[in-house]
């Protein structure tokens, strides 16, 4: 919250907490109060995307050019943040902008690190890419008006990435500000091969193809399901039982709730996933 203190009046901070019970919630309506222009305390924890769904969905978005994302885990300074604005303002072909990502001072994001490897040589201070995790987004409202909100069907990890998804099949680009620095206080796990990807990961990846709307449903289908059948046959043969039996239940729910997963292989998502007994 001392980094939304140092942004002041450059923005309006909704908090959205999702049900927690470690008393952030009593910090949150004491000591950060004045901070909040809107504070939700929802009564279920429903998960990154849901939670912004929920935002996105209030009549006063409408009153923004832009939503800025930012992570309970990251950072931005007010300089950096007035740099990414203004960049936002001149490079009016991009929805939406990230700066790069650091984990500590002087130590680069290990994702954000391999996106910019990837990423076409910048221009005017940008590198387009093809995604960048949603810890620190500056997004266009007009993309939230283009293709509406977060995939609901995500429980939590993998809906920024549809989100993506969908708006570079909409037509917008996303992009990196080489200059412009945010933290993103976390520790990551290197998973160098399928093998080592726990069972939930390796169910959202099956999940983020069944919804790509710029993807056929069946074919879809037809890859997740053969690529649990090779990670099965694989582990078998090194004797991780245990691991084996975790899987077969993610493809269980996966072919279990695959009538649900297909009505969400859309573009533009309306459905907040939210419901009643979710809100304050």
């Amino acid at each position: 919250m001392e980094c939304i203190r140092g942004l002041g009046e450059l923005t309006d901070t909704v908090v959205v907490d999702n049900a927690s019970t470690d008393g952030t919630q009593d910090l949150l309506s004491g000591q950060y109060r004045e901070l909040i222009t809107y504070f939700y305390p929802l009564r279920r924890n429903v998960g990154f995307g849901k939670a912004h769904n929920y935002v996105f969905n209030q009549s006063y978005i409408g009153a923004y050019d832009y939503v800025f994302l930012l992570n309970q885990d990251a950072a931005i300074s007010r300089p950096d943040f007035e740099a990414l604005l203004h960049k936002a303002e001149t490079r009016t072909e991009y929805g939406l902008l990230s700066p790069v990502h650091y984990r500590s001072e002087g130590k680069l994001d290990a994702a954000v690190e391999r996106y910019l490897r990837n990423a076409n040589p910048a221009t005017n201070g940008v590198r387009e890419v093809p995604f960048v995790n949603a810890a620190i987004w500056l997004l266009r409202r007009s993309v939230i008006d283009a293709i509406g909100f977060f995939n609901p069907v995500f429980p939590h990890y993998g809906e920024d990435e549809n989100f993506a998804t969908r708006m570079r099949i909409a037509g917008y680009r996303l992009g990196i500000v080489t200059d412009v620095t945010g933290y993103h206080y976390r520790n990551m796990v290197a998973v160098s091969q399928r093998l080592d990807m726990s069972p939930y990961a390796f169910w959202i990846v099956g999940l983020l193809r069944v919804v790509d709307p710029g993807k056929g449903v069946g074919k879809a289908v037809l890859v997740t399901v053969w690529d649990y059948l090779k990670l099965v046959v694989r582990l078998v043969t090194m004797g991780k039982v245990r691991r084996v039996s975790a899987h077969l239940r993610f493809l269980l729910r996966f072919l279990t709730w695959l009538p649900r997963y297909v009505r969400y292989h859309q573009l533009v998502i309306r459905d907040t996933g939210i419901t009643a007994a979710d809100e304050p």
